[in-house]
């Protein structure tokens, strides 16, 4: 099969998956479970994380506010990009298990996410923040509108062009972000990947209201999805530097 053809297979491979993730996460998200937030509050505390602190280090930082606003609303197009890359370099095994990973992780952090629906960290904290003077419009509440639509009750119809992430706990873009490390691992891109994403999960907190936890949960979401993967018989031995082997398990056998 030709690159083109890969290519093609991969954009309608994500997009359905996409859509189909979406739908997923705002049709769960009616079941209208008890709002999580004094939970993942209490979490944070016990973690001895300071939001607040480092919300204001963020906004009053205009370098820092920006590349990290960069880097949070880039993660569909870098992730794209890192398949197109994976396919022209024609690791098609490497692509195969970043996109079946990235795939299965939002299905499982959308999952998780149902049962602890959440307004999230910026809303906690600041309600509408219209009073902060530092700031022309608000990050990490552009979700509270399709929440509070879909948990009131009445009937409601699906944008397939509207649909905001609901998921607070885990983390999708931590989780994504993850993933990306471990799928470009002993590659010449790995620095770079690393890099984003570094950056890109740090501005979760801010950008897409996150509380410190959430982090956490999609980080371990990640690395078990990926270690799952790893091992099954299509993708063992994927990570393994090049020229390198793997213990021999079969018995030594004397002349």
């Amino acid at each position: 099969m030709t690159k083109i053809a890969y290519i093609f297979q991969g954009i309608i491979f994500l997009q359905l998956a996409w859509i189909n993730v979406r739908v997923l996460n705002h049709a769960s998200m009616a079941l209208s479970f008890p709002y999580a937030d004094d939970i993942l509050i209490n979490w944070d505390r016990f973690l001895n994380f300071n939001w607040k602190q480092y919300f204001y280090f963020v906004q009053n930082n205009e370098i820092v506010k920006t590349v990290f606003d960069y880097s949070y609303t880039s993660l569909t197009f870098f992730s794209f990009w890192s398949f197109i890359i994976l396919v022209v370099q024609k690791d098609l095994k490497r692509t195969c298990f970043f996109l079946e990973t990235f795939l299965f992780t939002a299905v499982i952090c959308t999952a998780i996410g149902m049962f602890f629906p959440a307004k999230a960290a910026v809303a906690m904290y600041y309600g509408d923040a219209k009073t902060l003077a530092n700031l022309d419009t608000l990050p990490g509440v552009y979700h509270i509108e399709a929440m509070q639509r879909l948990r009131s009750g009445l009937p409601f119809s699906l944008d397939l062009n509207d649909l905001p992430g609901l998921v607070t706990f885990p983390s999708f873009h931590t989780a994504a972000g993850i993933i990306l490390v471990i799928s470009f691992w002993r590659t010449a891109l790995f620095p770079v990947i690393l890099l984003y994403s570094a950056t890109m999960i740090a501005s979760t907190p801010v950008l897409g209201g996150h509380y410190f936890v959430d982090l956490i949960g999609g980080t371990m979401v990640a690395v078990l999805v990926a270690f799952a993967f790893g091992a099954l018989p299509a993708y063992r031995g994927l990570f393994v530097q090049a020229g390198t082997e793997l213990p021999s398990t079969r018995p030594a056998t004397t002349g």
